[in-house]
């Protein structure tokens, strides 16, 4: 077992990990997970797979099947692969399913959501690999989830916050209730700024310092130094997700006003909008403004292309008007790039200490911020980028980032009366790296009747990967076509098929057209048919589901290598349709689709040849 100070055993909690489908969203919780394995810790880390409920509610009945359904593959070795291409590579991550439904959902059911599946297998992991401390990132509903495995396993809790979401949670007596719980014996909150960790101790009426400010730590390898003969003084550059909180409009307006000053100045946009519609709402505003020609919007890119980006922009412009922490305005600082920004609570607090390397609007508008961009640019020939690298180093480089967390850790496992020298916990049996998928199956079959929802996710997988793949869905619908993307073999199903063969020899529906005195003469003419056509709508939702069920079993037929079957459920009741499927042999996979893309990526790394082989005619 591993010795030395405690802990030794992380586990790691969060949504917000890089993934296939999001490979940069929670890479601030992997920097987190790289300091920690730097410093000498064995670290996992759990994460969740969303997977839809259509119409339903957080604790409707198909969602407690469909989690009973996962609990012991989850619960298996096979949920676990070894991040060789998404989060820190070698460490081990595990993508629970976790079902969400649509529109508003109350913190507490979505904190049940979370635990439904993380306390059972954090359970069965602390007898195999009894882990020290669980450590969560965002405290609802992450930590909150957290703290119920905690308790399980009697281990303490650290929570690190960040989410923009948490003054509104706060603001809910649900949410202050539920926050409540993540501090006293044995438990902690940290923030990666003062501003939010002030708001939290206010808001719950904590005493002043209860909550400790620890921020992200910043990657320094993956972004070095600029040469400042490599730089263009007249481009400024913003990168992050193009959503109107995040500053957009006022940045293009900004932008627009600067160049009225010094019109050779151009900017450069490196990320994505939510959404198509919003995509163009900022295209047509830089239209609007004049600036074709002068404004670039770029998609996304790896850390790689965002440093090299840095150390060719003069400016960094970071125009939102509320962060918890600013990873980006780090990043920038780190590689010796400047900052004009708004006045947001966290980005000022990083560059704080960057002297004449940033420049703070004096109004929160887009003439403030103009106003804030031309007076950096008249003294770029000035600032010295190796101190404002030493700026960014002194505070949140990684191993003093893991230090305060180890030390904090150690304070709260103090609390509950751990002693620091007690070492790691011992294991019922042998605590040895978790196994991953070696052996494929004959074939994988994804199961998504939702259709846009599966087209969507399907698109997102790696193309590779999608190509191997059997999908089965229900048949386009006139009313909302929706084309679906690349796979090996998309199965479409009638699921109405014998619902509307029956409803023909009644009749068919009721014609719309007619007045409703025509439909109630009729019914009251022929009320056998009325009461047969109404005993059917009460039949339909089964009869759909036998459908489904019929059409997941032919997909899941036995492969000619004899292998097996594994089924990837899309929705809490995909798992339904893949039951008679499951009885008779198929595997349930213990995840959704960032799962299998994890096993896929793994297993090409370790040469496994994927995709697959076809599923029957």
């Amino acid at each position: 077992m591993p010795d030395g100070p405690w802990p030794q055993r992380v586990l790691v909690v969060a949504r917000w990990y890089p993934s296939h489908d999001a490979p940069s969203r929670g890479a601030f919780v992997a920097d987190h997970v790289a300091a920690l394995v730097a410093a000498g810790r064995d670290v996992r880390v759990v994460s969740w797979d969303v997977v839809g409920l259509a119409g339903g509610v957080a604790r409707s009945d198909a969602a407690l099947r469909a989690e009973a359904a996962w609990e012991q593959p989850v619960a298996s070795r096979a949920a676990w692969n070894t991040g060789s291409a998404w989060g820190v590579a070698g460490v081990p991550v595990a993508r629970l399913p976790v079902v969400t439904p649509g529109g508003d959902v109350t913190i507490p059911a979505e904190i049940a959501a979370h635990a439904a599946l993380l306390v059972p297998f954090g359970a069965t992991l602390a007898r195999e690999w009894p882990f020290d401390l669980v450590y969560a990132h965002v405290g609802l509903p992450d930590g909150a989830a957290a703290a119920e495995l905690a308790d399980r396993v009697e281990v303490p809790l650290l929570v690190t916050e960040h989410s923009s979401r948490t003054s509104d949670q706060l603001a809910d007596p649900a949410g202050r209730a539920a926050y409540a719980r993540l501090a006293g014996s044995g438990r902690g909150v940290n923030a990666v700024g003062s501003e939010l960790a002030t708001m939290i101790e206010t808001s719950l009426g904590w005493q002043a310092g209860s909550v400790a400010v620890i921020p992200n730590p910043v990657s320094l390898a993956d972004f070095p130094l600029g040469d400042p003969s490599g730089r263009d003084p007249d481009e400024l550059l913003w990168v992050g997700a193009r959503r109107e909180s995040k500053g957009m409009a006022v940045l293009l307006d900004a932008f627009a006003e600067a160049r009225r000053t010094v019109p050779e100045l151009h900017l450069r946009m490196i990320g994505d909008a939510p959404d198509a519609a919003t995509e163009r709402r900022w295209t047509s505003l830089a239209g609007d403004l004049g600036l074709v020609g002068s404004v670039t919007f770029e998609p996304s890119t790896d850390r790689a292309g965002v440093a090299a980006a840095m150390r060719r922009a003069g400016m960094f412009v970071h125009p939102s008007p509320h962060e918890t922490f600013g990873m980006v305005a780090a990043e920038a600082l780190a590689s010796g790039l400047p900052i004009a920004h708004l006045r947001s609570g966290g980005v000022e607090e990083i560059t704080a200490a960057a002297g004449a390397g940033r420049e703070v609007a004096e109004t929160g508008d887009a003439s403030g911020l103009a106003a804030a961009i031309l007076r950096l640019r008249s003294r770029l020939a000035g600032v010295d980028g190796s101190a404002l690298r030493a700026s960014i180093v002194g505070r949140y480089a990684p191993e003093r980032v893991a230090d305060a967390l180890l030390e904090r850790a150690r304070s709260i496992a103090g609390s509950a009366g751990i002693a620091a020298s007690d070492g790691t916990r011992a294991a019922d049996g042998a605590a040895d790296a978790p196994a991953t998928v070696d052996a494929l199956p004959d074939r994988v079959v994804v199961v998504g009747f939702r259709r846009p929802w599966a087209a969507r996710r399907i698109g997102a997988l790696p193309p590779d990967l999608a190509a191997g793949l059997v999908v089965v869905t229900e048949i386009e619908s006139a009313a909302r076509p929706v084309a679906l993307p690349g796979a090996q073999r998309w199965i479409e199903t009638d699921l109405d098929a014998v619902y509307a063969v029956r409803l023909q020899r009644l009749g068919g529906e009721p014609d719309p057209r007619r007045s409703s005195i025509r439909r109630l003469a009729t019914a009251l003419l022929h009320p056998l048919r009325a009461r047969a056509r109404r005993k059917l709508l009460l039949e339909r939702r089964g009869l759909r589901l036998d459908a489904a069920r019929a059409a997941v079993l032919q997909a899941c037929a036995p492969g000619p290598a004899g292998r097996g079957v594994l089924v990837v459920a899309l929705d809490a009741e995909d798992v339904d349709a893949a039951s008679a499927a499951l009885a008779a042999g198929a595997v349930l996979a213990p995840g959704s689709l960032r799962w299998l893309a994890d096993a896929w990526a793994d297993s090409a790394a370790r040469g496994s040849s994927w995709p697959l082989a076809p599923g029957p005619a």
